[in-house]
């Protein structure tokens, strides 16, 4: 299958309940999540929740 095609199985599987772990580095691709978490130098620099796909401003608690 394409990388669209895997990407749509992916809203599939969420739409019945299940839950996916995503790691890319692909930001088109990241931001069809529901959230996003960033990771830098082993770190988490940044911990964003999304809604239907469209990033908010809303952050979650990140420890710096």
């Amino acid at each position: 299958k394409s990388g669209e095609g895997i990407l749509d199985l992916f809203s599939e599987l969420k739409a019945d309940g299940t839950t996916l772990i995503m790691v890319t580095h692909d930001m088109d691709v990241a931001e069809r999540a529901e959230r996003i978490v960033e990771v830098r130098d082993g770190r988490i620099v940044a911990d964003d929740r999304t809604h239907d796909g469209n990033k908010t401003d809303e952050k979650i608690g990140v420890a710096s």
